[in-house]
Order: structure tokens, then sequence, then C-alpha cells
């Protein structure tokens, strides 16, 4: 976007910060806040999350002490901050923080104190807005991780309109993004109503004559993970982690690896192979799993999930990748998942333990075709809320769209021009800066 509308004006990040101290930073490296300094009270931490879900209704259990809230000081919010993430795909979610209670920055998070001439909302939607997005992935670096430095960040350009007018942007905004997230939310408690119905089904299990065994005590052949291959288009193929979805492996998610057909053959996948997630940022997501329910053709596994094949003449892999997203199951795993660096883990050990209600072949067969009679009915759900919600969100952006190239409210022309806003907040930054510290003008020669 270059054209602004008549009485609007470009200004970096940097220009529209308060002129104080630490009013455009980062949050701490590592190693000056580590999960050891982590409290049970004291001073909230805002994580990427936070800042994702836009709102603050509920921080997490996890606080510094006052002392090192101190120690932090040039990370610490306030409200009426604007936080921004710093990574993701694509980086560029942001908010403005609410509560009265100052909190501390952690990592991948930006924190802007705007002057107080410019709307904090305003600047917290435009950040969002596509054209914003689109100059962000511009100055986004790396490659295991996605980021934007802030250096890079403080440069970049705004379009700021007159100050009544951004009063006026942001009300409609809010007006529309209301409505859109209202819908959202209903779609959200819709899907959310789903879930329960499998689970629902698989509670009689035990009624039905099932006894619980553990998952090693099934097995055809043990647990193994795959490997670990660089990327190379024209080598051998190799299933992404994103192949798992709905309870199935989508034999088409995959990529070349450097590597060759007989290397690979130990890790080749076959109808009725069960993959599990070893890893995952959300605890609900880790452990997941999918059924190889075609023949394929030759694919490998990487070292992201872990192959289960159980003995056709205990369990069908049908009605093991039905049970195996049950409550029952689910708590097995989530209890034992282990953290890292946010990420959440599990292990051929921890699922070799994991307890399965084992009933009869020909009551499991049973279970899976009501199952499938219902997960049809659940999906077919679950996909309209998902298309739906994906609409929303265009919505979204299309309304940020609208409104930060001057499309979604009139223009007073009685409105004090945004140049005539900035100027002052120059002459202000200006009159502030200490004299000794002033450029002085050259001696004349």
């Amino acid at each position: 976007m270059t054209d602004l509308p008549d009485g609007w004006e470009w200004e970096s990040i940097e220009g529209l910060a308060r002129h104080a101290a630490h009013a455009l930073a980062i949050g701490p490296f590592g190693s000056n806040l580590k999960v050891v300094d982590y409290r049970d009270e004291g001073v909230p931490l805002i994580f990427v999350r936070h800042i994702r879900a836009r709102n603050f209704d509920g921080f997490d259990p996890k606080f510094v002490d006052e002392r090192k809230a101190d120690d932090l000081a040039a990370h610490v919010v306030r409200a009426g901050d604007v936080l921004v993430t710093k990574m993701g795909e694509p980086p560029g979610d942001a908010c403005v923080y609410p509560d009265r209670r100052p909190a501390v920055l952690t990592a991948d998070c930006i924190k802007i104190t705007p002057h107080e001439c410019l709307d904090a909302r305003y600047m917290a939607h435009l950040i969002e807005a596509p054209q914003f997005r689109a100059a962000m992935r511009t100055i986004t670096q790396g490659v295991a991780q996605r980021k934007v430095s802030l250096g890079r960040f403080r440069k970049l350009r705004l379009p700021v309109a007159p100050f009544a007018e951004q009063d006026r942007i942001v009300s409609a905004i809010e007006e529309h993004l209301s409505r859109l997230d209202v819908a959202a939310s209903n779609l959200v408690r819709a899907r959310r109503r789903t879930a329960p119905l499998l689970d629902r089904l698989l509670d009689g299990l035990h009624s039905d004559g099932s006894v619980d065994v553990e998952l090693q005590h099934v097995l055809d052949r043990p647990l193994a993970n795959g490997r670990s291959v660089r990327t190379d288009p024209s080598g051998f193929p190799v299933l992404r982690l994103t192949a798992l979805r709905d309870r199935r492996v989508n034999l088409s998610e995959r990529k070349g690896g450097e590597w060759t057909e007989e290397a690979a053959r130990p890790y080749l996948v076959e109808r009725g192979d069960f993959l599990v997630s070893r890893g995952n940022g959300s605890l609900r997501l880790v452990g997941r799993g999918g059924l190889v329910d075609d023949d394929p053709d030759p694919v490998a596994y990487p070292d992201t999930l872990i192959r289960v094949r159980v003995n056709p003449h205990e369990i069908d892999a049908r009605y093991l990748a039905l049970v195996w997203d049950s409550r029952r199951v689910r708590q097995q795993i989530e209890r034992q998942a282990r953290t890292t660096a946010g990420i959440y883990k599990v292990n051929q050990e921890m699922l070799r333990l994991i307890r399965i209600p084992k009933p009869r072949l020909e009551v499991q067969r049973e279970l899976i075709a009501r199952a499938e009679d219902a997960l049809e009915v659940i999906q077919r759900l679950e996909h309209a809320a998902g298309r739906t919600l994906s609409l929303a969100e265009r919505l979204r952006r299309s309304v940020l769209a609208a409104a930060f190239s001057g499309q979604l409210v009139p223009h007073d022309p009685a409105n004090e021009p945004a140049s005539v806003l900035l100027n002052r907040i120059r002459a202000e930054r200006q009159s502030s800066v200490t004299p000794s510290l002033r450029r002085k003008a050259p001696a004349p020669t």
C-alpha cells in the first residue's frame, strides 16, 4: 500500500512509540529468564499464546517474584501497551494489554508503548491488517524458526489517520469483528460438543466384556521411531508430520528425502500401520495417531512419528485408531507427556505402557461399524464448522484491509490532518533531548 487517503501520513513504528525508556522492547533473552525463575504467584508472565488469543481472560499459573520483575524492568508491560508476536507463520499477531497489573514479557514477543496521541487499539488492529502482515513477511528471517528482529520491526512504516478518524475506524472495526467473534465462538462451541460423542460411544466398552491390556502385549512388532533425513526433491519419499489427519494417514503429504530406497526400506509404511506423533507444542495434539488404511506406494515415515504394528489376531488396527482418541487413552498420554522448550513429547516406553480396552475381535468390528457411521456425521459437522471459521477469518482480514486503506469509514475534511499530529510528536521528542546531546552545528570555516 503506497497511496494514502487525504489527511493520512506514513510514520515508522519507532516514531509512534512514546519517548520513554523501553517504550519499544522485546522479551528477555533465554539466559535472563529461565524456567527456574517461575513462581506460583507474583508478577504474571506474558507468552506468545496470550497474544495470539487476543485476550487475557486468564493468565497461565506462571509468575516471577517482584525482585526478578525489577531485574527485567525493560520488559515490563502495562495497560495500554501494544503486544506483537515476532515469530510464527506468519508473525504479527497483536493485541492491547488490558490488565491493570504489570506483567513481564517473555521471548518472541514485542511490546510497544504508543505515544499518547495515538490510539493503541488503532495500532494493534493495523499491525494485524493484511497490508502490514505483508510488510512483516519481508523482514522475517530464519530457517528452523522464522522471526522478526526488533531492529527491522521498528523501522516499518504505518499509515496514520487523523486522530479523530482513528477513533471512528476502531469503532467500526470492533463493531464488525465483535459480530464475527460471536459467530466464531458459537462455531467453536459447536465443534467442542461433537468431541464427547465419540467418548460416549467408547465409554461402554467394559460392558461388552473388554479388559484393559498394555499396548506392548498386542504388538506384532516392536514400536519403532522413523528416521530424520534432509529434504531432497529428487530423493526417496518420506511422509510429513502433517500426514496425520482425522485418525488417518494422508499418503500424499510427503517430500523427497536425502536417502536411497535401500536406506529407507526399514521405515516403509504398510497398510494397517498406526503412526503416532512424538511431539507437539500443544498437549492436546501430542501423541495423536493416524491409520494407514490404503495399500501405499513405497514411502517411509520420519523421526517425528512412531510406528505401531498390532497383532491382527488380537487387535483390529481400525479399532486401535478409534480407541486411541478416546478419553481413556488421551488421559494416559497427556499425563505422561513431558515438555522441553515448550514442546510436549512422548516416547516408545510411554506408549508401550498405554492401557487400551480390548474386547473380542467380533465386538471390535461391531464397534468399528457403529463408530464409522457416527464419525461420518461428526466429521461433516466439523468440516462445515471449519469452512465457516475460515470464512470468518477471511472476512476479518477484509475488514482490516478496508479500514486501513480508508474504505471503512467516511473522511471528514474538518479533521486535523495526521501531519499536524506527527509534527507535534516530533517536536515534543526534540524538545525533550537535553542540549548537551543535541547535534552541534559545524563551526564556520
